[in-house]
């Protein structure tokens, strides 16, 4: 199978894969689906047909010698990829654009709006646990601009737990972490792009003892 250069591809491409174990992935939203579509590496075989089928392929696209990816698009209502390779399932080492993010109905893996793909990055020591109305400013840490949810996660890769706000951020995201709980877990929402709407992830391999929420609200009220 010759090799192609990710994530633009010259010709269409079909490629067959066996299924592989799944890894850390973190749900990222779901985005409008560009009108040029998604470039990099379409990937079509009876495992792609549905989400975790998608970004499985896209992890064991390196056993049949390609470089490997960071994200895996997915469509079930719609083909994403570019007009060089349609197909419901694109790997690519581009993030979403920020400025198309729609929200979601909170970590599925199929988007709900037919003009939408859902996002995910691959083999991340990161997990989505939520999107809330509600947050511990004080338990923050780090309050900074970032190109992308991963550019995020590298500069809150010592904290346990990272929030990102799309609302009104334009072509970036705010990124803010904490050692200790972010969220207010009575107020669990839909994930959307709007105000007060915070779409909240957790550090697997973050090292420290991490205090319910309930605790650290307890702390910081005496």
């Amino acid at each position: 199978m010759p090799r192609h250069t990710i994530p633009v591809l010259v010709t269409a491409l079909v490629v067959f894969l066996a299924p592989c174990l799944a890894q850390n992935d973190a749900w990222l939203g779901c985005f409008t689906i560009p009108d040029a579509g998604i470039s990099g590496l379409t990937v079509s075989s009876s495992q792609t047909y549905y989400p975790n089928g998608c970004a499985n392929q896209c992890r064991a696209i390196v056993n049949y010698g390609y470089a490997p990816v960071k994200y895996a698009m997915y469509s079930d209502s719609r083909q994403i990829g570019d007009s060089s390779q349609e197909g419901h399932c694109v790997c690519t080492n581009s993030p979403p654009v920020n400025s198309a993010y729609n929200g979601g109905q909170g970590g599925e893996t199929v988007c709900s709006n037919a003009n939408d793909y859902a996002a995910v990055l691959l083999d991340t020591p990161y997990t989505f646990d939520g999107c809330y109305s509600s947050l511990y400013d004080y338990t923050m840490a780090y309050d900074a601009s970032a190109t992308s949810v991963d550019a995020c996660f590298t500069q809150c890769q010592s904290y346990k737990w990272v929030e990102i706000d799309y609302y009104q951020q334009g072509t970036e995201v705010r990124c803010r972490c904490a050692p200790f709980i972010i969220q207010d877990p009575d107020t669990t929402v839909q994930c959307a792009n709007t105000d007060n709407n915070y779409m909240i992830f957790m550090n697997n391999v973050a090292s420290g003892t991490q205090p319910s929420a309930r605790a650290v609200k307890r702390q910081h009220s005496t």
